[in-house]
């Protein structure tokens, strides 16, 4: 079977060649993991990054657990795909109704780009499990959905 990716082309999306003999659709990067258990102060692990390309580079959305033992999202960009610098600070959701933008946790981060503008979805908290839903038209500041 024969597969294709439809979409534009990202012409500095870190590549490694597949390893001679595998036979998998997919293979896992030899130098993973790619990011540092560590990457902030007080944090004790970064897990299911969504990266998409940005400006000439990439920026995600990361999950980040705290000495708490407490997710969270942090935005972290980069250069080349490799090499990650991090928001100190969690991501804070931009929202008129300050009751929705209250959470009491966020894991499992996704990001879409559609017509211009990204879309973040992620598992959340609030008043029990629940979908966290936000749109950014610029990567500035998140605003709840």
């Amino acid at each position: 079977m024969k597969l294709s990716i439809v979409g534009p082309a990202i012409p500095n999306l870190p590549w490694q060649a597949k390893p001679a003999g595998n036979p998998d659709i997919m293979w896992r990067y030899d130098a993973n993991p790619v990011i540092g258990r560590r990457p902030l102060p007080r944090v004790t692990g970064i897990y299911n990054s969504a990266v998409v390309p940005w400006q000439g580079g990439f920026a995600g959305v990361f999950r980040t657990e705290g000495m708490d033992r407490v997710p969270h999202l942090h935005v972290g960009r980069s250069p080349d795909g490799f090499k990650f610098t991090f928001e100190p600070k969690p991501i804070a959701f931009n929202c008129d109704d300050a009751e929705v933008r209250k959470h009491e946790y966020a894991y499992d981060p996704r990001v879409t780009e559609i017509e211009g503008v990204h879309y973040v979805t992620w598992c959340n908290g609030y008043h029990g499990p629940t979908i966290g839903m936000a749109a950014h038209d610029g990567l500035r500041a998140l605003r709840a959905a």
